[in-house]
Formats: C-alpha cells, structure tokens, sequence
C-alpha cells in the first residue's frame, strides 16, 4: 500500500469548500485522503497545541468570514472505489469509506440491484457524514441500514459502534453530540433484500401514480432525483446547502393551538407552497411539522430576496448565496426567519447546517 502525506495548506480561502461559497480563511487546512493522513492531521494538532475542527464536502456548514486561526481537517470526498461485499441470507452487508460520497454508493447499489439506499438518493455529502447527521429522505433514514461504524479520534484510539451505539434520533447521532470530534473512518450498511419497497412518502407516492409507473430499484431513484431536481435540491444546482432547518416535533397541544392560524394563513396567501401534507403523527405523541409550511406562511416563500441572500425559487427551506454574498448574510437571513416563526407560532426552528468557526 503506497501512503501518501497529508497536504498542509496556509490561510485557505474557504470558499472554496463551501456550498455557500462563503467564508474566510484557515490559518491551517490539512487535506486528508484516508485513514492514515487523518492520523498526521492529528499529530500535527497535537504538535502545535492548536483548536480544530474537521469537515468534508462542505453540504452542509457554513463558514465564519473571519480567518480562523486553528486547523480544519479536510476529508477530502472521493467516488466509490472499493466495497467490501458479504451475503447472509436475505441480507447484503456493504463495508466502505466514510470518505465516499454517499450517492456514489446509492448509484453503484442501484446497478448492482442491491435495494435498501434508492429513496436516499441525491443526498449530497460524504458517508460519514451522513451517518453523523441521520441523513434521511422520502421515507428512509441512514440509521434504519447502518451496521457498524468505524472512528478514530484525536488520540488516535480507534473503536467500533454498533447501530443502537450510535444513539440515532432525528438528524442527529452520538457523533454529533461528543466534543471529541471522532472521525468516521469505515461502515457496514446491512441492507435486507426481503424488505418491499417503500413508496410511503407522499411525493413518491404521488410521482408514481401520476406517471403510472411500477416500484422498482431503478425506478425508485429516478423518482427521486427527478423530484429532487424539481425541487432544486440537487447538488450544485444553487450556491446552497439544501434544507436549511429542521422540521419541528411538537406537543399534541401545541399542534392544536397553531393548527388553525396556518390553515388560515395558508388559505390566505393561496397554498403558495403549504400543500397536504404537513404534519405527520410520530412516536410519543408527538408532531413533526413542516418547516417548509411555517416559513410560508409566515412569509418566507420561494423566490424571497433579502440583499445578496435569498430563498430558492423552487424550495422553502433553502437558503442561498445569490450574488457575493457573506456568510454572515445568510446567518441574518437565517435569524429573520427563525425569529419570524418563532412570533407567530411560538417554535424555535433548529439548523441542519452547522456554523463552523472552529
């Protein structure tokens, strides 16, 4: 095996890894293309006593404009190149790189007529983040396929997680929760090839129906591709980092105490964007609501502009750099929002993107 160093860039313009295309500079960026520059990037850490912080493809943070001075350890986002492949049964198990880009995987999984990822598919952003984030979309979460996760952290003390190890909830994961920054460096996706296909999500269900087409592996992905194109959420399609916040879970009674302002308000402003459905019943009793609706109705619609920044012509919930714009225009974009709904219907929407200034 050939190991190639680490590459130390100085005073990084972080635009340049960044959705958004925002941001300032790194006193130290250091590129890592596998697990052994991620050992180097944490000696030199530990060397010059100096705070980091680590990313990846850059989906799904935003950036300070200021220099930041500290290190950022970059896992620089490569294709699938190699799977390790096990059968038992009716399950395939997949080992890969957190440094594969997650629909990469998708895509090879989809050829390969191994079903279980198709729903996830056009999800930006490498493997390891997105079992970092519980990625999920249109009826499927990461956390319903992972194994086993892989990490090594600052220490350079390796471990191994099992699912119910990774403490998953909501766009969240034990790796997010731990300030020791552990990097995802390997996972086993177990993948059980008896399950149906899931066409439960209601604009999946919808495209379906509408073209009269049959569920398949390949069919499903194209579905959704095409819905996520539709809906500009495709990588690369804005200078953006896709659904900006989360959609809330409420109480039973709080859902009844706004329930009727945004029926009303959604009537008023002509079911602009705030289509059926809206809400969904969870676990607990609790209600995941759609953020996409609140920011509607509270008049934050596609197409919105405010300066440089604004709301994509396609989708709510993403923000996006529309003209040089700096990260702190999204920020108070984001905060107007945030601030807006939080008046009208008394709830604090939460980001998905993560605010990195180290």
């Amino acid at each position: 095996m050939i190991l190639v160093d680490m590459i130390i860039i100085t005073d990084a313009n972080l635009r340049h890894y960044s959705a958004f295309q925002t941001g300032g500079k790194v006193k130290y960026l250091l590129k890592c293309l596998d697990e052994h520059d991620i050992e180097e990037a944490f000696d030199f850490v530990e060397k010059h006593n100096i705070p980091y912080n680590v990313f990846s493809h850059g989906t799904n943070i935003i950036f300070n404009d200021g220099n930041i001075d500290g290190v950022l350890i970059y896992l620089k986002p490569h294709l699938l190149d190699k799977v390790n492949v096990q059968r038992d049964g009716d399950n395939v198990y997949l080992e890969v790189s957190g440094f594969v880009i997650w629909d990469s995987l998708v895509n090879w999984c989809v050829k390969n007529n191994i079903r279980g990822l198709e729903n996830m598919s056009g999800i930006p952003g490498t493997i390891g983040a997105g079992i970092r984030g519980n990625i999920g979309a249109y009826g499927k979460e990461i956390c319903e396929v992972v194994d086993k996760v892989y990490t090594i952290d600052a220490g350079l003390v390796k471990k191994m997680y099992t699912n119910s190890e990774c403490r998953f909830e909501y766009r969240e994961s034990v790796f997010k929760r731990t300030i020791n920054k552990e990097i995802i460096t390997n996972a086993i996706f177990r993948l059980d090839q008896n399950l149906p296909f899931n066409t439960s999500y209601h604009d999946l269900g919808e495209y379906l129906k509408k073209h009269n087409l049959e569920a398949d592996i390949s069919t499903i992905r194209k579905a959704v591709l095409d819905i996520r194109r539709r809906k500009g959420m495709l990588f690369g399609m804005y200078k953006s980092c896709g659904s900006f916040f989360k959609n809330p879970v409420i109480e039973k009674d709080k859902f009844e105490n706004i329930s009727g302002i945004v029926i009303k308000k959604r009537e008023k402003s002509g079911n602009i964007c705030c289509r059926d459905p809206w809400f969904w019943h969870i676990n607990n009793d609790g209600i995941k609501v759609s953020a996409a609706c609140l920011l509607c109705v509270s008049g934050f619609y596609p197409g919105y502009t405010n300066g440089k920044v604004g709301i994509s012509p396609k989708h709510p919930l993403s923000l996006i750099n529309i003209k040089s714009a700096k990260s702190q225009d999204i920020i108070d974009l984001a905060q107007k929002i945030t601030d807006t709904v939080y008046s009208e219907f008394d709830i604090k929407l939460e980001w998905e993107v993560e605010f990195i200034d180290i």
